[in-house]
């Protein structure tokens, strides 16, 4: 396996990153697949824009849009510390992926004064929170997209899964605090069906403007 081109990756110590505007990033990881099952060979993913691993990190006055990657269209957070003010994230689009704006793995996220709009996912359409812990304020996350997706785990079976958490996207065991905010405009769509299987149908959490599942 191996990646296409994000932005920026960073690992460790201090950085600020301020005034830029970040787009086109593609995180995804070209993976191969197993013949005779179907599923790909790794889990591994990157952030479009930007993949943070450790180090504290400011992001100021910057503008994220038209980035993708499996999770995290515009920012992976796997560890560390992300604060980002006065920001905003917008247009990114990663399909059936997960956190359309930012995914969180683990770490900390603080959003202030930042706009999340119009990305798309399958969970998260604006952020997926499955890790860490995250505090959004004086922010506005509106017109985020959880967008359904089927899946062929084998021949003969498709399975469509309605989208998760339109504008956000919280996992168990997680805190969220949001505070002073406007969730508004965020869609989850889907019908929740399956095809050529008796198997069990897939879940169907939904959640327009959030989904939480702690």
């Amino acid at each position: 396996d191996r990646y296409t081109v994000g932005i920026f990756q960073i690992h460790g110590g201090m950085v600020s990153i301020s005034g830029l505007k970040l787009s086109d990033g593609n995180g995804n990881v070209i993976r191969t697949y197993d013949p005779n099952t179907g599923l790909p060979s790794s889990n591994e993913y990157h952030g479009g824009a930007i993949y943070i691993a450790g180090g504290t990190v400011t992001l100021t006055n910057c503008t994220l849009s038209n980035n993708t990657a499996n999770y995290g269209g515009a920012i992976y957070l796997a560890g560390g510390s992300l604060a980002m003010t006065g920001s905003t994230i917008s247009g990114n689009n990663i399909g059936n992926g997960y956190g359309g704006g930012i995914y969180v793995g683990n770490g900390s996220l603080e959003v202030a004064s930042s706009t999340i709009s119009g990305n798309i996912a399958g969970w998260g359409g604006g952020l997926d929170i499955s890790g860490g812990t995250a505090t959004i304020a004086n922010s506005t996350i509106s017109g985020n997209t959880a967008k359904e997706y089927t899946e062929q785990p084998q021949p003969g079976v498709t399975y469509s899964y309605n989208g998760t958490g339109g504008g956000i996207y919280i996992s168990s065991n997680v805190t969220v605090t949001v505070t002073n905010s406007t969730i508004s405009g965020n869609r989850a769509e889907g019908t929740n069906v399956i095809s050529g299987s008796n198997q069990i149908q897939p879940g169907a959490e939904g959640g327009g403007g959030i989904c939480n599942l702690g």
